[in-house]
């Protein structure tokens, strides 16, 4: 190996300085692949983030112990009818009657 060869070696790590002065020689190919594959690991990095991805549905039978919790799709009202009717007649009780007087009405 001359000594001239030695000299023009890159290194192997590319700093910020060079990548910006290939992406400005005209090197498409590198930034399209570059963008490329922050795109898809983006796209990866959403997937298995998101709550609502599931591979797989467990089912569940009557008495089964869940893993994991399990989120319902939608909201669901359960309504204690005794409970509610109990919470009205307390409430209509602690109403006291308002009257108006009104001469002309005899």
């Amino acid at each position: 190996m001359s000594i001239l060869n030695r000299e023009k070696k890159k290194p192997l790590k590319k700093t910020l300085k060079d990548r910006i002065q290939s992406l400005r020689r005209g090197s498409e190919r590198s930034l399209f692949y570059e963008i490329a594959i922050i795109l898809f690991l983006s796209l990866i990095v959403a997937i298995v983030i998101s709550p609502q991805f599931m591979i797989f549905t467990p089912t569940y039978h009557i008495g089964d112990v869940a893993k994991q919790d399990i989120k319902a799709p939608q909201d669901f009202l359960v309504e204690d009818e005794a409970a509610t009717q109990k919470k009205i007649e307390e409430a209509e009780s602690k109403v006291l009657c308002v009257y108006d007087y009104n001469s002309r009405a005899i």
